[in-house]
């Protein structure tokens, strides 16, 4: 039990980190007034372990996650950006700082991140699926047209002009 672990020792950063993931975990198989109070309490823990080790990359880019997953998504771009700064290398944090840019309409950063996060993907052939066609205009254009068809404009011309800034 992490609460009891956190009470015992309150300064290890890693019994906070493993709670916010448990509370994660537990939220997802909730909706509504439930769903959010276990975020609340993620986004809690996430906190305290940032507190305790600031520049935790894992930690930041879970707090990310919440926020965006609560809709607050200016304080989830930051998150995000954090993690990316922590540790530049995971394209995991990059492709999901790269869906935030998306959503705020920020296509160019939207676009870097994309390309980043393909680029350390593609030469470890790491979960292909998932990174290969982020650097590709043609990923965007289908996904544009998808979301335009559902009348989601703004989203779509997003997905537009980053096909456009891959292939001008």
């Amino acid at each position: 039990n992490f609460e009891a672990a956190i009470r015992w020792m309150p300064s290890r950063m890693s019994y906070h980190e493993k709670l916010g993931e448990r509370l994660t975990r537990e939220a997802w198989q909730f909706q509504g007034k439930e769903r959010h109070r276990l975020f609340r309490q993620a986004e809690k823990a996430y906190r305290e372990a940032l507190a305790l080790f600031p520049f935790n990359a894992q930690s930041a880019h879970a707090l990310g996650e919440i926020l965006k997953a609560k809709g607050e998504i200016q304080e989830a771009d930051h998150w995000l950006g954090q993690a990316v700064i922590y540790d530049p290398q995971n394209p995991f944090y990059w492709k999901h700082w790269a869906e935030i840019k998306l959503t705020r309409g920020e296509a160019p950063q939207a676009a870097q991140a994309f390309r980043r996060a393909a680029g350390l993907a593609r030469p470890h052939h790491f979960f292909l699926h998932v990174f290969e066609n982020l650097d590709r205009p043609e990923y965007f254009i289908r996904r544009g047209e998808a979301v335009l068809n559902q009348g989601q404009v703004e989203f779509a011309e997003t997905c537009f002009s980053i096909a456009q800034e891959f292939d001008p």
